[in-house]
């Protein structure tokens, strides 16, 4: 293992830094922050008292170093006046004048100063009363920790009812002497929740403070700064790191899906191939690319700079924060007009001077929440052969002696023939992966193994003190895949390293780097290219039939006929190297009034190669034969590297007059983009060993691509609050994008919101049952550049002519297309109306949201030009689209004793429009005016043909759909009424019997959390799932089973449900789900499948609900893991994915429906893990 990870770890490339130059960095480094600690423990002092008392003498000495005093309030009552006059004087030596002039003492630990009374000296009379009041106290002693075990110095401990009280020291422990009449302890500190608890017999305490999450949650992360929950104006939503904690996830990515309303997390049809992430949209939102309209990503930044959410370690998030309309996002203007990710990595902090150490392991098995079950060799056969009866052939692909050969290899496999060679003997007579043969295998289990492992440690250490702290965490992932010939891996390390310092009251200084470094390894199919090698994996699985034997019936050896034995020669590598540099300042040069420079570095180098290598493989006569042929042996290598820069200079002011609250946020930022690209390719390999463009001889082609965009803009924010009760937001930025042509680079995009919170009203009558009430509303526009770069510019093309000139091929320049010279930016508009309540002491909290964004000047094809010209119109600004939905939060958190619980439900829904495209005559084929993105076209199913009279006498023409029909075929809808089924013109208003029978967009998202904790036991339950979604499928091979012809042909479970009758080895099957399969593609198969047109009897329900993730967890009393220096010890199981209920036929419901159909599809996983996470 160790091994595995430092070979992962270790750099491709040979260069290294210079040792000397190693050793002065970290010399320099070390000096540096030596020096820096130790000048505390030099701290000297001008300073003038004149009848001071204690207290003042202490609040100026605490103003003047930082150094924190402890003390309970009896010790700073008294007559006594100090005073001196102290001129650079050692901060020791004035308090050994001040204990001179008082009764008590001084004693220094670290940064904290503990006072204490005067030890009565020996010689002092003692002064005996005459009279003594017996009142017996109780001696009470015990330690304060936070959740993790970490001690908490000045800590209040107040004896309920009374006057006693006391301060924790610095190890935490405090000692306090009550009256017998005191029956509580009270115990608070600050962002802590305060405590109480019953003296009962108890003399000694050990108390865990947990964080006050209600004051944690009232603070949001927004664009450049922080704002109180209450002040929050825009729609804004926020999750903290326990949605990340101790999940068996991929990425952070997987963690977020159903925690934030309208957050849509989408799987693509690889979402469960190890190290997938999947793609983030917010409410819906759209934009146009490339002549599409599609789902637009949102800005994702990661302590300010822009990276993929998949590419930190989740468990280094404290918060993740999802900027929804355009009021929120409006400081990051044209980069997030499809809303924001502002994610928040932890931060050291504060451990007077000492260290904590942090580890958390996770260790997981998975397997595919859903697998479709191939049927048996038998049945597949006797399938086969009712659908070439079907195309009217008297020769079945399966005779009467193969089925018996069937028969017993499924009783004793080998015990017959499976494969039988042609009379030359230089090929197997069977074809189409396995038609004809007769063997009997279960591909499933052959290729796959049941479970998959996956594994994932992070460590953490965090210290300093308040001027100096740190954060250090390094985490490693491993996951395998499902395969189980070729094999497929992923890996990933991050580090996450922060460092803060404060050397002076109105500067700090901050460092971030993140590291990333990760590797995955697949199968691919040289003959498919480095697009779709991948994939083509699955599809070839989905073609292998039952009857393929695995092994060659006479030599023994894998059967190069299904392919898999290619997989551990055809292989595709990718290696991703990620740094980010991120300094920052802060300067503070007035009270309220605070100057940032901040500077985002970050680079990404990515490799990739594909291999082919020669497989060796055997013909029945014994001729060894290689795969791919030595010709076509190759390798291809892809370089992919970027950088992106990006200062920022901000500056806020704050100010409060009487009640009314301003602030004040002014800013520019520049952003820049470089990519290079190098992509290669040769064949004729002449070393395996060392595959490389180097050793290759045959044809050699190498091309590169080079990006290049900028974008400068300057932005301002005002917050205002009158009383806690009005508030108020105006935003305006103005961007300029290097994407469009000079002149029509810059635009500005204004937004305000506003809120007014009911509750806060003196007339208020509910004070005592809904603490807020808060209404608001935004209006705000953003810019989009997302198009393509330099649409403005004319771009030649050279290539190479196919036409021999002097014995070679000439290369010549393509003329360029039209130019987009109008082309400017895409504006989005945003309303949003909110409320957030919060009643019954804020344990129960609701937010709601409704909102519209109306996407402006999407680009578009201009105006038809003649066809003679030769080439496309340019795009324009001239469509216009509509995102129009809402949203719901709902939670509610209490107390039961000691059993603790929380409840969160969520639940969302929008639809999409076009509101003008430019398409004249409303073509179906194209965007339209009033279309519902998502709409599906097709017929209507009427049912099925079941006699040759029910043919004859059928009164409808269905001849545009085919030239005959027979039994088992389907009839159609006659919707227009007109005695014949067509497609009419296509066009909105001739559509004949075309009607919208789906709609692809994901409805009534919802999900609920339950979470419960008692005596160290902790629960916690996440359900997810979608109310409607329609998948269409009826034109892709997976979901036609034996109807998609000889090639792609197979038949799984729920394909048996197919139109028969009594003629079938099977049995008639009358009232059936799927038609009669021809063996055929598509020919007659288009009677029950039109071309290019959806059937609503093969639309399926989408719709699931899953058991997302359930985790059971203990944590050890604190008194155990003392005794081993640990301070907090939690272990747990996990589980993701376990249970899901749909109607969706096949596949898992949550990858891409595109792609359910064509098998190119990898199934999520479900998981089961254990781990543990323990602090020092």
């Amino acid at each position: 293992m160790l091994r595995r990870l430092l070979k992962f770890l270790a750099p491709s490339y040979r260069k290294r830094i210079p040792f000397k130059r190693v050793q002065f960095v970290m010399v320099f480094v070390l000096i540096s922050i030596i020096s820096f600690g130790n000048s505390f423990s030099q701290v000297k002092l001008t300073v003038r008292f004149k009848n001071a008392s204690l207290k003042e003498v202490l609040n100026a000495i605490e103003a003047k170093t930082g150094y924190m005093f402890l003390y309970q309030d009896e010790l700073l009552k008294g007559p006594k006046k100090i005073n001196g006059n102290f001129n650079n004087t050692d901060l020791g030596n004035i308090l050994k004048s001040v204990s001179k002039q008082t009764d008590v003492e001084f004693e220094l630990k670290d940064k904290q100063i503990i006072l204490s009374p005067k030890k009565a000296s020996l010689s002092a009379p003692i002064k005996i009363p005459q009279t003594i009041e017996v009142n017996a106290d109780i001696e009470l002693s015990g330690t304060v920790t936070d959740k993790d075990g970490v001690t908490l110095p000045g800590v209040g401990v107040t004896a309920v009812g009374s006057t006693r009280a006391t301060i924790t020291d610095v190890n935490g422990k405090f000692k306090l002497s009550v009256p017998e009449t005191v029956t509580k302890l009270a115990f608070s500190f600050v962002g802590m929740k305060t405590q109480e608890v019953t003296i009962g017999r108890n003399v000694v305490f050990n108390i865990k403070l947990e964080e006050d999450t209600q004051g944690l949650g009232e603070v949001v992360v927004v664009g450049y700064g922080v704002q109180k929950k209450a002040h929050v104006t825009a729609s804004v939503s926020q999750v903290g790191e326990e949605v990340f904690e101790n999940r068996p996830v991929s990425n952070a990515v997987q963690a977020l899906q159903g925690a934030v309303p309208n957050l849509q997390i989408s799987n693509s049809s690889f979402g469960g191939e190890p190290g997938a992430s999947p793609s983030i949209n917010v409410r819906g939102f759209i934009t146009s690319s490339g002549g599409s309209i599609g789902e637009a990503s949102p800005l994702v930044l990661i302590d300010g700079v822009e990276m993929s959410l998949a590419d930190i370690d989740p468990d280094d998030i404290a918060s993740v924060s999802v900027l929804k309309d355009a009021a929120a996002a409006a400081v990051y203007g044209a980069r997030a007009a499809g809303g924001a990710l502002l994610v928040t990595t932890k931060n050291g902090k504060s451990m007077n001077g000492g260290m904590k150490i942090s580890y958390s392991n996770n260790f997981a098995i998975s397997q595919p929440t859903l697998w479709p079950e191939q049927v048996d060799a038998l049945t597949f056969a006797y399938v086969m052969n009712d659908a070439t009866k079907n195309s009217g052939s008297t020769v079945p692909y399966y005779s009467d002696q193969q089925l018996e050969y069937i028969q017993q290899n499924m009783l004793n496999p080998g015990s017959a023939p499976t494969l039988v060679a042609n009379s030359a003997g230089t090929a197997w007579d069977q074809n189409n992966f396995g038609l004809g043969a007769t063997g009997s295998t279960q591909w499933k289990d052959f290729l796959f193994k049941k479970w998959a492992s996956r594994s994932k440690n992070n460590i953490s250490f965090t210290g300093g003190n308040e001027k100096l702290n740190y954060y250090l965490s390094t985490g490693y992932y491993n996951e395998g895949g499902l395969l189980k010939v070729g094999g497929e891996s992923f890996q990933r390390f991050n580090m996450d390293a922060k460092i803060a310092a404060k050397p002076l009251k109105w500067l700090s200084f901050e460092l971030l780097t993140k590291m990333l470094r990760s590797q995955d390894e697949f199968p691919w199919d040289y003959s498919q290219g480095t697009t779709n090698g991948r994939g083509r994996v699955f599809d070839i699985i989905s073609k292998l039939k039952p009857t393929l034997p695995t092994v060659d019936p006479l030599y023994g050896e894998p059967l190069i006929q299904a392919q898999y034995p290619l997989w551990s020669t055809q292989r595709e590598k990718n290696l991703d190297n990620q740094i980010s540099i991120l300094p920052r300042v802060m300067i503070e040069p007035l009270k309220d009034w605070q100057i940032n420079l901040q500077y985002n570095y970050r680079r990404n180098n990515d490799r990739q190669i594909y291999t082919a290598l020669p497989y060796t493989s055997k013909l029945p006569n014994g001729t060894v034969v290689t795969t791919p042929n030595l010709a076509s042996t190759q390798v291809n290598p892809r370089l992919y590297t970027n950088e992106y820069f990006s200062p920022n200079l901000f500056t806020t002011y704050t100010k409060s007059i009487n009640q009314h609250f301003f602030k004040i946020l002014l800013g520019y930022q520049n952003e820049l983009y470089e990519s290079y690209n190098l992509y290669a390719s040769a064949l004729n390999l002449l070393s395996e060993s060392v595959p490389s463009i180097s050793t290759a001889v045959g044809n050699k082609v190498i091309t590169d691509g080079i990006t290049h965009w900028a974008t400068r803009s300057v932005f301002s924010r005002l917050n205002y609050n009158y009383k806690e009760k009005y508030f108020l937001e105006v935003s305006y930025r103005k961007d300029g994008s290097s994407k469009f042509e000079p002149g029509k680079r810059t635009l500005g995009f204004p937004s305000f919101s506003a809120g007014y919170d009911l509750a806060n009203e003196a007339y208020w009558p509910l004070k005592d049952k809904i603490q807020t009430f808060k209404l608001r509303g935004s209006y705000g526009t953003l810019g989009n550049q997302n198009v393509e770069n330099y649409l403005y510019v004319p771009t030649l093309s050279p290539s190479q002519g196919t036409y021999l000139f002097n014995g070679s091929y000439r290369f010549f320049v393509n003329p360029p297309s039209l130019t987009s010279v109008n082309l400017t930016w895409e504006t989005v508009q945003t309303t949003d109306f909110g409320v957030d309540l919060a009643a019954f002491k804020n344990r129960l909290n609701i937010n709601f949201d409704w909102y519209r964004s109306d996407i402006d000047g999407m680009a578009a094809p201009g105006q038809t030009l003649p066809a003679v010209l030769g080439t496309d119109a340019p795009r324009t600004n001239v469509g216009r689209s509509r995102v129009q939905g809402w949203e719901t939060e709902v939670a509610w958190q209490d107390a039961i004793g000691e059993f603790k619980y929380n409840v969160k439900a969520v639940l969302s829904d929008y639809k999409r429009s076009i509101v003008s495209y430019p398409n004249a005559t409303n073509l179906l084929s194209d965007y339209y005016a009033g279309q519902d993105l998502g709409d599906v076209y097709g017929f209507r199913w009427a049912g099925w043909f079941q006699s040759a009279d029910d043919v004859s006498s059928y009164a409808i023409d269905q001849s545009s759909i085919a030239n005959s029909f027979n039994p088992g075929d389907t009839k159609f809808v006659d919707i227009n009424n007109d005695g014949k089924i067509d497609r009419g013109t296509n066009t909105l208003g001739d559509s004949g019997d075309l009607t919208v029978v789906a709609n692809t967009t994901p409805r009534y998202q919802y999900s609920f959390t339950i979470g419960g904790s008692w005596k160290g036991f902790d629960l916690s339950m996440y359900i997810q799932g979608v109310g409607k979604r329609d998948v269409l499928v009826s034109n892709h091979q997976r979901f036609r089973g034996p109807a998609q012809g000889p090639l792609h042909a197979n038949v799984l479970a729920e394909h048996l449900d197919y139109w028969r009758d009594e003629t079938s080895p099977l049995g008639a099957n009358y009232d059936a789900y799927f038609p009669k399969p021809y063996a055929e593609n598509p020919g007659r198969n288009v009677r029950n499948y039109p071309n290019n047109a959806a059937v609503d009897r093969y639309i399926q329900d989408g719709s699931y609900i899953r058991l997302k993730n359930l985790q059971i967890g203990y944590t050890l009393p604190t008194s155990l893991t003392k005794r081993f220096k640990v301070n907090r010890l939690r272990v747990f199981v996990s589980g993701e994915n376990l249970l899901t209920s749909t109607d969706y036929m096949f596949y898992d419901p949550e990858t891409t429906p595109g792609n359910f159909g064509s098998a190119y599809s990898y199934p999520l996983a479900k998981v089961l893990s254990t781990g543990l996470n323990v602090s020092f």
